[in-house]
């Protein structure tokens, strides 16, 4: 049996900045995917009058003017009467007209003009006003459309029935056939504005992408508010989505404290009884307390989270001060998100200089160490500890989608 791959979904909202202007499909109030989830990107209540609206990797189009035909769409109840503005007639009306008259041609053709003039401007106007608010009003903006549609219904009928009837006259002059063509060049005109708007969709999304096995921190979008006045300037916003669930990989530098060093040696000359000099020493080892530092890098395991804190895994190698390599491992907790500092601790393995084992260093045992009184070590693999803090020095990987 086939089985769904989840989706999460962060729902911009482009109107006015609200509590909730951004949503997230799971409930969450913070900006975050599952790393098994599929993210998509959804734009809503835009206004493609006024703004262009573009992501990182994908243009946004939230109207589109192809095979566009008029439609009246029903409302409930409305008959859809048609008026076109105050005193103009209705398409009941329109239909019986005595037009068998030239002179009720002429007349009729004069009225067609001057509502056709009418309209071009109420639609201008109409056009004008949601191409300069932020935030457009959908469903008041469809109902207006609505109107706009059916008052040109009943204007192309009107001028239709007039052609007709111009067509029917044994003598038509030049003036009436250019007025005749001026209204139709008008109704053109008006047909090529409302097809902008007959398709528009406040409402736009980006299909689902794939996460899941990135070693990324956060999947970034830019959204690009370009104001069709001023494109040269575009208002731009970005969103961090961090990813949760999944191991996520950091290289990190820093100072360490390892209680692994080499042992320090001093001898002493002895002397017999009478004061001189023999060629016995003793070793006494040098205090030089219980800790080394140095310097080194760490690769860092943890879950992500997309938390300002959280723990992780990390192994690494450590130069002392000395110039020797240790070996560390152990846990810790990475601090922060942009910027992280991870303060570590855990096991040091690595070799050390210690005296051999056939001497002792208490300060009173005499050995023959010959000439230049060397202490006799040898290199050791031991354990020990290590406490330290290192910071990432990379910034967070970007899932960028092309």
């Amino acid at each position: 049996m086939a089985q769904n791959i989840e989706t999460t979904v962060i729902t911009i909202d482009l109107s006015r900045p609200e509590k909730n202007s951004v949503k997230h499909s799971d409930g969450l109030n913070k900006l975050v995917v599952k790393n098994r989830h599929l993210l998509a990107i959804s734009l809503e209540n835009g206004n493609p009058f006024k703004y262009t609206y573009k992501l990182t990797y994908q243009n946004i189009s939230l109207f589109d003017s192809d095979n566009f035909q008029f439609k009246e769409e029903e409302k409930g109840d409305d008959k859809r009467t048609g008026l076109i503005s105050k005193g103009l007639k209705d398409i009941d009306t329109i239909q019986k007209i005595d037009l068998s008259k030239k002179e009720n041609v002429v007349s009729e053709l004069n009225l067609l003009k001057s509502d056709v003039d009418k309209f071009g401007l109420d639609l201008d106007d109409f056009i004008l006003k949601i191409s300069l608010v932020d935030n457009l009003d959908i469903e008041k903006f469809k109902k207006e459309r609505t109107k706009k549609i059916n008052k040109f219904n009943t204007l192309n009928l009107y001028s239709a029935l007039i052609e007709n009837a111009i067509e029917k006259l044994k003598i038509v002059e030049p003036a009436i056939l250019e007025k005749l063509k001026n209204v139709k060049s008008s109704l053109e005109e008006n047909q090529t504005k409302l097809a902008k708007t007959n398709k528009i969709d406040s409402n736009a999304y980006i299909l689902p992408i794939d996460i899941n096995g990135d070693n990324v921190d956060y999947v970034e979008i830019t959204l690009e508010r370009i104001d069709k006045s001023n494109p040269t300037t575009p208002e731009i916003y970005k969103y961090k989505i961090w990813i949760r669930g999944g191991l996520k990989i950091d290289v990190s530098a820093g100072t360490y404290i390892t209680s692994l060093f080499d042992a320090q040696y001093s001898t002493t000359t002895t002397t017999d009884a009478n004061g001189n000099t023999v060629n016995n020493s003793t070793i006494t080892k040098d205090d030089a307390g219980n800790y080394d530092f140095g310097f080194g890098a760490m690769v860092n395991i943890s879950l992500r989270g997309g938390s300002w804190i959280r723990p992780t895994i990390n192994f690494g190698t450590l130069l002392t001060s000395n110039q020797k390599f240790q070996i560390l491992a152990g846990g810790g907790f990475i601090l922060g998100k942009n910027e992280r500092w991870i303060i570590h601790g855990g096991l040091s393995m690595g070799r050390i200089s210690e005296i051999k084992n056939t001497f002792v260093a208490d300060g009173t045992t005499e050995y023959d160490l010959g000439q230049g009184a060397n202490v006799p070590t040898t290199n050791k693999f031991k354990f020990g500890h290590f406490f330290g803090v290192s910071y990432n020095f990379g910034k967070q990987k970007k899932n960028k989608n092309p």
